[in-house]
């Protein structure tokens, strides 16, 4: 009957751990787009920069708004031409605590690592599905919101890590 009773009040524990790293409406990607499509399978898409093994696009005819955020730009990252994430930016003052607030209300109040600085987190990395980080500069006027596949973004980590190994066992 111990050993029940123990078994439960464990899984109970990690059942209440592992929903814990969850936060408010998670999401699985972004606009219609879920993390993992292959571009090919994606319309409207336009090459807009290449950084490494990953693959920048906007979107043609994307709306440049989010809530009462006029935004700048939303550009989507591909590695392996699977969509990994994605980076919101806005610029002026207004537009950028509206994105701020935009997040609040969707995600929660976020993480706040610092006072002194506008950068919150959403998510948990080793255990969620997105993770989303917001980051706001006063003195540019200028925020970007990023949100990336949790799962993809371990999966690029991994092969860095693989690549770079590999590479310094050549130099030697």
């Amino acid at each position: 009957m111990k050993r029940i009773i123990s078994f439960l009040l464990i899984l109970a524990i990690g059942t209440f751990s592992i929903n814990s790293f969850a936060f408010q409406n998670e999401p699985d990607g972004f606009r219609g787009i879920k993390w993992g499509t292959k571009i090919e399978t994606l319309r409207n898409m336009i090459k807009y920069a290449v950084q490494g093994d990953v693959v920048i696009y906007a979107r043609h005819n994307d709306k440049l708004q989010i809530g009462n955020a006029e935004l700048k730009g939303i550009y989507y990252f591909f590695w392996q031409d699977k969509f990994c994430s994605v980076s919101i930016k806005a610029k002026e003052d207004s537009n950028c605590i509206a994105l701020k607030e935009e997040a609040v209300a969707r995600f929660g109040n976020g993480k706040q690592y610092s006072e002194y600085f506008e950068s919150y987190t959403w998510g948990n990395i080793s255990t969620g599905k997105t993770f989303m980080l917001f980051k706001y500069n006063r003195l540019s006027s200028e925020a970007r919101f990023i949100m990336y596949s949790v799962k993809i973004w371990l999966m690029q980590d991994k092969d860095n890590k693989k690549k770079a190994k590999e590479g310094a066992e050549s130099d030697s």
